[in-house]
């Protein structure tokens, strides 16, 4: 059993934070992303609802096959102040195929770069930090079996509905489900 703290973690769709100091408003909003270009479909719909806004900045980290992707954007905030700063909340908290956009409102009141830092970090801790706005992460993979024989395909069914994998393609010589890597050594039997 992973340790609550250390496993990975994905946020919930439409999970939210809010935080208000000296005239600024902070709204941080959680999304689930498999690909760059949902970020950038969710930035320009953040735009869309919150028209009087005055930076919507964000971070993001992305899993894809073997490699990577962490990228922020401090929307013409000063340099490094906001967008990293939701990153390293992600980063800190250990969280993939995530994004937080931050929504900020402000009056005539400037904050210290200090203070704005801060702001950006602690409204993105604060919507990860809450159990609801999360679920646990597990990398999967798809296994194709070719079926050999009547109880090779029974074990293999009762196995994929004990241990919930979704079945891909099933046919009458073979079977494609996804799988949970970690629960891939229930299955040895059967697939090697």
């Amino acid at each position: 059993m992973q340790d609550k703290h250390n496993m990975k973690k994905i946020v919930n769709n439409n999970s939210q934070a809010y935080f208000q100091i000296e005239g600024s408003k902070f709204y941080a909003f959680g999304f689930q992303i498999d690909s760059e270009k949902k970020v950038i479909e969710i930035i320009k719909n953040l735009w869309k609802e919150h028209k009087k806004a005055v930076h919507i900045c964000y971070g993001f980290i992305l899993k894809q096959k073997n490699y990577v992707i962490e990228k922020f954007n401090d929307d013409k905030e000063p340099k490094n102040s906001a967008g990293k700063k939701i990153l390293s909340a992600l980063q800190n908290k250990n969280f993939t195929n995530s994004l937080i956009a931050v929504v900020r409102y402000k009056t005539k009141s400037l904050l210290g770069i200090g203070l704005l830092s801060r702001s950006y970090y602690k409204v993105s801790e604060m919507l990860l930090k809450n159990e609801q706005n999360y679920l646990p992460f597990y990398e999967t993979e798809i296994i194709t079996v070719k079926i050999t024989n009547q109880k090779v395909l029974s074990d293999l069914l009762n196995l994929i509905k004990i241990h919930e994998c979704k079945i891909i393609n099933l046919s009458d010589i073979e079977i494609s489900f996804e799988i949970e890597k970690e629960k891939i050594k229930f299955f040895e039997k059967i697939l090697f």
